[in-house]
């Protein structure tokens, strides 16, 4: 299943919401982007649940509380992301 559908799932959405649901997973993947820096969401599967509770609540108009609930997940991500060289930068120096 792709993720786009599972976020429809997730929030019983219809294939009507389909294009706005597409856009709020982007938006939340730019916003951890913003704090975490950059990042595949299929290397960081945490990022993937975060994401949907982003969307989730961006799609009921409360996105201003989305840090203030999931401050410390977005912390550890952040650590991940910031810890792991990404692939392209590994042995150079070698």
């Amino acid at each position: 299943m792709e993720f786009v559908d599972e976020v429809m799932t997730y929030l019983h959405a219809d294939e009507a919401d389909k294009e706005n649901i597409i856009n709020l997973i982007a938006d939340g993947h730019n916003v951890l982007q913003s704090h975490c820096g950059k990042f595949k969401m299929d290397d960081y599967p945490e990022s993937k649940a975060l994401i949907k509770d982003y969307v989730r609540f961006a799609w009921n108009g409360a996105s201003e509380h989305f840090f203030d609930s999931f401050f410390e997940k977005i912390n550890q991500l952040r650590w991940s992301v910031v810890s792991i060289e990404p692939p392209d930068e590994v042995n150079q120096d070698a």
